[in-house]
This record gives structure tokens, sequence and C-alpha cells, in this order.
């Protein structure tokens, strides 16, 4: 009996062939020579033209070396043309119409339209993150909090320079940071309540970039209230995004009476151009945001006033890339190795899944469709395919630090 149980184990070398880990070891190892570590996120003025697209402070690694950049302006820029801008090997930010062959860090793609920036993308394939890396701890260190505990406005833009009705408006953008959002607004012109037979319910939240699908736990649904104002919002539980992916975020009136009208009963304010934050950055593509009208969304040069409300945090990211596997897997399994540090004693502790939330994610087609992976628990339900990919994202909002030494995915074939 003996023998026929050990006859059945798999030799060694298979079983280490089903395990990905990754220990941030090495920082010239897996992209590590070439990413950003923080900040260095794109904004744009109200106004924005060529001379005035902007960058925030940050620190990037390229080719292996550690440079603190201060924030600035980006160099001038092509019109009508995409425009890749990246951190060069001696530090300095540059801009081009090609990514250049000798070591550099990718920020993002901007595109102008005469001199208007109107698209912006920080999607991997135009931006390269290693959110929170150290080089000298070799782990993800996501930094205290500024205000650890305390809410503070993500994004916002408020101002009544103009009205438009439908029953849903939209726009599209990125995360420049990790922040816990907590609540969500809207900016209403018009809201016609009239007891339950005109405007009753209306959802405000992230929704994927096909304009249909919510995202769990990113969106809130209100009974609204008659009369002009902001319309508020809670989450049940703070939300984490995703760096590097695009969101809807919309407002959507969800629930109404026979007597609604549609020209006139819903109406929200908005704005041609926004001021971006660090948090949230609208990509305008093609210099508009959409509206829901009569059964359809439709594009509208014009882009709804929201507000966010969080926790303003600091956090980690790195998405590792592994080879194509033989064979599609049918379980995965998770292991993070992360702690909490007390910059005052210097102990360590469990991070709180509340207040230093972690998730990992894998994909089997290339980073097209992601899958929550929850630690130590086996998940068989995940987009098929052999393009092995796996990300962990982690949030901050305590005064102490968040370190990630090494994260493991094992598989079963």
């Amino acid at each position: 009996m003996a023998l026929k149980s050990v006859a059945q184990i798999q030799p060694l070398s298979t079983r280490l062939n089903r395990i990905r880990l990754e220990r941030f070891a090495d920082p010239t190892a897996l992209g590590f020579a070439n990413c950003i570590t923080n900040g260095l996120v794109p904004q744009r003025n109200l106004n924005p033209n060529a001379s005035n697209t902007t960058y925030t402070a940050g620190k990037a690694i390229v080719g292996g070396t550690l440079h603190t950049i201060s924030a600035g302006t980006f160099p001038a820029q092509t019109s009508d043309a995409t425009n890749h801008c990246w951190v060069d090997d001696t530090g300095a930010v540059a801009v081009g119409a090609a990514w250049p062959g000798t070591d550099h860090t990718k920020i993002c793609d901007l595109v102008l339209v005469g001199t208007l920036p109107t698209y912006v993308n920080l999607g991997p394939v135009a931006r390269d993150w290693k959110l929170g890396y150290d080089p000298l701890r070799q782990a993800l260190v996501g930094q205290p909090a500024p205000t650890p505990g305390v809410t503070s406005t993500l994004y916002t833009r408020s101002s009544t320079t103009s009205t438009s009705y439908a029953r849903g408006w939209g726009t599209l953008g990125y995360f420049g940071r990790l922040p816990l959002i907590t609540s969500l607004s809207a900016y209403m012109s018009t809201c016609n309540v009239s007891g339950v037979d005109k405007c009753v319910t209306a959802r405000i939240g992230f929704m994927e970039t096909d304009w249909a699908t919510w995202i769990e736990g990113a969106y809130v649904d209100i009974t609204l209230t008659n009369g002009s104002g902001t319309k508020t919002g809670a989450l049940a539980t703070p939300w984490m995004p995703d760096l590097g992916r695009q969101y809807v975020f919309a407002y959507v009136l969800t629930e109404y009476g026979a007597s609604y009208v549609e020209t006139s009963d819903f109406r929200i304010y908005g704005v041609s151009q926004h001021l971006d934050y660090p948090c949230w950055i609208i990509d305008r593509t093609g210099g508009a945001g959409k509206k829901f009208y009569q059964g359809s969304w439709t594009t509208e040069n014009f882009s709804p006033n929201y507000t966010m409300t969080g926790y303003d945090c600091e956090g980690l990211y790195s998405e590792v890339l592994s080879d194509a596997l033989p064979e599609e897997p049918s379980t995965f399994q998770a292991a993070l190795h992360a702690r909490s540090r007390n910059l005052s004693t210097g102990l360590y502790s469990t991070p709180s899944p509340t207040t230093q939330p972690l998730k990992f994610e894998a994909s089997l087609d290339g980073g097209a469709h992601w899958t929550r992976v929850s630690e130590a628990e086996d998940l068989s339900t995940i987009y098929g395919g052999t393009a092995l990919r796996f990300r962990v994202f982690g949030s901050n909002n305590t005064a102490d630090e968040l370190e990630l030494q090494d994260v493991g995915l094992s598989y079963e074939i």
C-alpha cells in the first residue's frame, strides 16, 4: 500500500512547474528594471492645451536605477496624434511618436485634438505599473495614508455650466491611485418625484466599458427626492478599484413611474471639460461623454458632474506575466505573504482586511478577463485559456506600512 501511494506522487519538477512564485527579490527581473513605483499621474487643467498637460511628482525605476521626479509639464506634443510619454534612462520625462529602443519607463499615452488632450491611456500597454516597489526591501510597500481613517473628496466637478436631460449619463476614466471609495454623488438640475409616479430610484457607480454591466460592490441605489441639488449614496463597504483598468462612471435612473417624461423630469448639471484629480482621470474618448436617451447610449459633448468621496490611500500593485501553460488548468489557489509594520515600534502584525485590503486576481487569456482568487481557497471558475497572468492590489488606510514580500499561485492541470 505504501509503495502504491509513493508511485502516485507526481515528480517534484512537475509539481514545481505548477507553482508561480513572485518574491520581488530582483529589481532587474520581470519588468522591475523599468517601472513606476509612485505617482507620475497625468493631469489636465480645466481648459487644457498642449502646454498645460501636467503630471504629479513620483518615482520611477529605469534600467534598475531609482529616480525621484518632481511634478511638471509634459514636453511639447504633436496635435491630432498619439503621444507616448515616458521617463528616460537619465530620469527625465520625454514625449515621442514611438517608444524608445533604450531603457525607459512608460507613463501614459495622450492624444491631442488640436491643442486639447481628449484621451489618456493608463492601460498596461501604456504604463509600467509597479506601485510601491521598494528595491532595498525587495517588497511592495503601501505607505501610510495621508490622513488615516478620514474621508476626503477624491474627485469633484460641480459647477452649473450646462444641463442635459436623459435617463442616465456616464463618462470613461482611469484611476491613478488606489483609494477606498465610500460614497458617490451626482449634481442634479431637476428631479421630479411626484410621489412614485415619476423619478423613483437611480443608480450611481461604476460599469464595465460595455456600458451595461455594473461592477459588484462599486455602485449604490439611491431613493430619489424631489428638487435640484446633490443626490448622494453610500456604498455598503469601501470599494477599491483596479489600476490600469478603464471604467464607466455612470448615473442612471433605474426606476420611474408612468408619468415620467424623459425630456424634462431628470436633468443633470455637467461641463464640457473636467479638472482632473490624481485619483480619477477622465478619458474623454472623442472629446465626449455619453447619455442614455430613448433606449440607448449616445455620444454627448458633455460630461456629468460627479463627486467621489473616500479614503485617499497609498497603495501597492504588481502584475506578473507567465509563459504559456502546456494546457488549461482546472484549479487555482493563491498565497500572499503580507504584513503590517508599525513605524513607531517597528513591530509587525497581520494586515486588517478592512483598512489594509489586498486582492489577488488571475487571468488565463492574457489579461482580457480577470477572476478574483481568494487566498487558500480553490477556484475552478475562471475564463479559459493558457496565457497565465496574475496581479495583486492593496490599499492602506492606516498609519502603518502595508508590506508584501511575495505572492504565489499554484494550479492543477
